[in-house]
């Protein structure tokens, strides 16, 4: 991962938590609002979106994401 990358994964295991002083995001299809992962990235003021099915099949490799931790909206460009 490079710094400011948006992190798009299966799960959202506390694993994770040591990239999260690189990403600009989370995306996880696995998780939820009340998880280790989640809560640590908004103590950081990262925007995470957890329970978004296929995000590793639908978002591609590479793609521009924009994630909104607020309204649970996540949006890519090719």
């Amino acid at each position: 991962m490079k710094l400011g990358d948006v992190l798009v994964t299966q799960v959202a295991g506390p694993a994770l938590t040591a990239v999260l002083p690189r990403v600009a995001g989370v995306v996880a299809e696995l998780g939820g609002s009340t998880s280790h992962l989640a809560a640590l990235a908004r103590e950081r003021g990262i925007p995470a979106v957890l329970g978004v099915g296929d995000a590793t099949r639908r978002i591609p490799e590479g793609a521009t994401v924009a994630v909104d931790g607020v309204t649970g909206l996540v949006r890519w460009i090719r």
